[in-house]
């Protein structure tokens, strides 16, 4: 358990020691003062602690946006708006981290500046590892995918791009089934070669993601369902792939607003942006994210963000879960002593880290020079 500023410091250095090929991975660090609290919300971004907030995610943008256009004036993308509204404690994909574990320390600690003594629960420094290549620039193209999900309805995107994959591949089946026919006599074998290629194409696990994703109540997929479940049945039935195909048309008419609304977002962010080549996969990951420079809070902070996609499980309303590779060692997280807080606290101010120096915004250097004077 750390007591003090050296002996985080120590530990801090045994973990670096500790990480193979050290010199590839970036480390980031997010401090939570409340064991309890990390155990429950610490990896989940603010806009997926409240169900309400992820289903009206869309809505609750917009409406911020109309509000106060004036304060976003100056944002030239998506992921720069999402960190503003960050800023300002506005529900959003973004998680914040720093790439200083002194930084990461005082937010373990700053509980103790408001709670007393007797009350103070022990605090938690999370440490993450990523590969330096794999960091996000915030002009990334899978930056721009995962922010733009705050647009339009992010389930219903994802649907929609289930079914784009579903309708290419199925044409290619159906290419490939005329082909085979003229080809090859026996049915039998035709067959082989067709549930083949439905493995080969998703097309089987395709159905099945469909399926699980609870997505009964958009229009047409209960008919789309059962003349898909039908065709990886009888794969070579020609008649049953075009009916499935047309039952794939029927139901993005009811997507249409939603997926037009990203793909406008998509394109205006990046010129001439091909959103055929996106797949549904590119929508349910985490990326660590390098911010620009051009907030003062960030720079103080040497902040970082990370940027959370959709749940694997699409349906679920939980935020996407970091991957264990992302964590030097998940299960063992480094514990803050709540009786340490205060002196942690002083150490910190004595290196210059601060409630003022880390929100160097006028009304938080105000507090702090009123509350040092009142002292006196």
């Amino acid at each position: 358990m750390i007591t003090s500023v050296t002996t985080y410091l120590e530990k801090l250095q045994k973990i670096q020691k500790s990480i193979e090929n050290s010199k590839k991975y970036s480390l980031f660090y997010r401090g939570v003062s409340n064991t309890e609290y990390a155990k429950h919300e610490n990896d989940k971004p603010s806009i997926y602690r409240n169900t309400k907030h992820i289903e009206n995610e869309h809505n609750m943008y917009y409406e911020l946006i109309s509000k106060c256009a004036d304060d976003f004036k100056d944002c030239d993308n998506t992921f720069e708006h999402l960190v503003k509204m960050q800023h300002y404690g506005f529900p959003t994909r973004l998680l914040d981290i720093t790439s200083n574990a002194l930084v990461a320390l005082y937010f373990a600690c700053s509980d103790a500046n408001t709670v007393e003594q007797n009350n103070l629960p022990n605090g938690q420094i999370i440490i993450y590892k990523i590969l330096s290549t794999e960091i996000r620039n915030y002009e990334s193209d899978r930056v721009s995918l995962l922010s733009n999900l705050t647009k339009a309805h992010p389930y219903c995107l994802y649907i929609n791009f289930i079914l784009n994959e579903l309708t290419k591949n199925l044409k290619q089946l159906q290419n490939s089934l005329t082909e085979f026919r003229q080809e090859i006599a026996n049915d039998r074998e035709i067959e082989y070669v067709a549930n083949d290629y439905l493995n080969e194409q998703n097309i089987s696990m395709l159905t099945d993601e469909l399926k699980a994703s609870n997505s009964k109540d958009i229009g047409g997929v209960n008919t789309l369902l059962s003349d898909l479940i039908l065709f990886n049945n009888n794969p070579v039935n020609l008649k049953l792939l075009q009916q499935s195909l047309r039952s794939i048309k029927n139901c993005q008419k009811h997507l249409g607003e939603y997926f037009s609304r990203y793909c406008y977002s998509l394109k205006n962010e990046k010129n001439g942006f091909n959103s055929d080549l996106i797949i549904a996969n590119d929508l349910k990951t985490v990326q660590f994210v390098r911010p620009k420079l051009t907030n003062p809070r960030i720079i103080a902070q040497s902040g970082f963000f990370i940027l959370f996609g959709l749940n694997p499980l699409v349906r679920d309303k939980s935020a996407p879960t970091i991957d264990d590779n992302f964590y030097v060692d998940k299960s063992h997280h480094i514990i803050i002593d709540a009786n340490a807080k205060i002196n942690i606290l002083n150490e910190l101010k004595s290196l210059g880290i601060t409630n003022a120096t880390l929100f160097p915004e006028i009304s938080d250097s105000a507090k702090e020079i009123a509350q040092k004077y009142a002292g006196l």
